[in-house]
């Protein structure tokens, strides 16, 4: 068990730094050409579902490594239809004749699949994330744990982008076609999903959206026209520098802060600011995007220290194989030396050549297996990078001797004859311990 949460952990971290700080449609290539390469997978894709859920349009697909052309398919008769409707799916084999209609999969002469929903912030499912292989899948609960873990960061991710989208259609509208427009943009920025704030060069709200004055606690409380300072004293320098910056013409955006509310509570959020323009090309305000995190980084966190168990759980269970090893070839190696001393013993003491010749053999095959033996040590040396490696000059002929003489009895008593020739003998450097 330790052996896998090792092995989920390590691909988990490569797919972590291979992500780094990337966002939006990078953020989706790398993951899906990450995911590929770790699950042994030709196809991996994003996909994101229609409002009706009938209709799929993948936002990044990796065929065979490489980052393709992106495509739209219906989802009546394919797998990805349980997907959409809230359920993980996996078929490690002859997924084409589990759904003998969807054309895609037999073109594509698709083995297995794998597919997991993907969830927005109220948890609904906005789209789907689907391994694809022309051979059968082995290893589908590496996949599916690795698909889960990233399904509600790649939820968030989709949303941040369609509202990224959102946000920079707002900054190109100059003012005065904010104010002809200004009751549709309204009900715009009411359904947005994302948290969403208009501000004048006062820093008084102009528009905000219903998400916004949720995440902050605002339901029922008019603010247009209040000082966004008024309305949040408790918010800290470094913002206001920011909204200074924007007010100045630049776009700043951050992927988490922390934002120390005053009734006491700790919210992690994710923003960007950005400058809205009059008529005359001058800044007018800025506009405010920010999302709640909090959930998404106590996962994380929540994550992390599940990680930081399983990694000592594992070095736990190692360490303990070691002290056994280490205290199973002492009990073994105590007797092994009683057998070598009267082995050597009986060579020198018995004059028949038959007798010196089986208390020969013994005392050669207990050396080995006491080699052995001190083999099993050399194991936990090597583990803990202790393992010492001594190489000297040895015969070759004389090991394949050796080892043919301690399994005389038993060639013997099977009738078989074998024999070594050797006109030359051949020398090499290496351990013999190892051998």
């Amino acid at each position: 068990v330790y052996r896998y949460k090792l092995m989920i952990n390590s691909d988990l971290q490569k797919v972590i730094e291979s992500l780094g700080t990337t966002s939006g449609d990078e953020f989706f290539n790398v993951l899906v050409k990450t995911l590929a390469e770790i699950i042994d997978c030709e196809y991996v894709f994003i996909g994101r579902l229609d409002l009706d859920k009938k209709v799929s349009k993948t936002i990044s697909l990796c065929a065979n490594g490489k980052i393709v052309d992106n495509f739209e398919y219906e989802l009546e008769n394919t797998p990805c239809k349980d997907v959409a409707d809230n359920s993980v799916c996996c078929y490690p084999e002859r997924v084409t004749s589990l759904f003998p209609k969807d054309q895609i999969l037999i073109d594509m002469n698709i083995e297995s699949y794998i597919g997991s929903p993907l969830y927005d912030s109220k948890s609904n499912v906005l789209g789907l994330m689907v391994a694809l292989s022309t051979s059968p899948i082995k290893d589908e609960e590496k996949i599916i744990t690795l698909f889960q873990i990233f399904a509600g960061r790649v939820g968030v991710e989709i949303e941040r982008t369609e509202q990224e989208k959102v946000l920079k259609e707002f900054a190109k509208v100059q003012l005065n076609e904010l104010i002809q427009s200004q009751k549709n943009l309204q009900i715009l920025i009411d359904y947005s999903p994302g948290a969403i704030a208009m501000f004048d060069k006062n820093m008084c709200y102009l528009m905000v959206s219903q998400r916004w004055l949720k995440d902050y606690n605002r339901v029922g409380k008019n603010v247009i026209g209040m000082s966004h300072y008024d309305d949040f004293p408790e918010i800290p320098e470094k913002w206001k520098k920011v909204h200074k910056r924007g007010l100045s013409g630049e776009s700043l955006k951050a992927d988490e802060d922390v934002f120390h509310r005053a009734d006491g509570v700790t919210q992690w959020v994710r923003w960007e600011v950005r400058p809205w323009y009059e008529a005359d090309n001058s800044v007018g305000g800025i506009i405010i995007f920010s999302e709640d995190i909090s959930e998404v980084k106590k996962l994380q966190q929540d994550k992390l220290s599940h990680l930081e168990f399983a990694k000592s759980q594992a070095e736990a269970a190692n360490e303990a194989k070691s002290n056994f090893i280490a205290n199973m070839s002492h009990e073994l190696r105590t007797p092994m030396h009683s057998i070598l001393s009267f082995s050597s013993l009986g060579i020198k003491k018995t004059q028949e050549d038959k007798s010196r010749y089986y208390f020969n053999n013994i005392n050669l095959s207990s050396n080995r297996l006491l080699e052995l033996i001190n083999g099993l040590l050399d194991i936990s040396k090597l583990e803990s990078g202790k393992m010492e490696v001594n190489i000297t000059s040895n015969t070759l002929s004389q090991i394949i001797e050796e080892q043919i003489e301690s399994l005389s009895s038993l060639i013997n008593d099977k009738n078989i004859k074998l024999t070594t020739k050797n006109n030359k003998p051949i020398h090499a450097d290496f351990d013999n311990k190892l051998i």
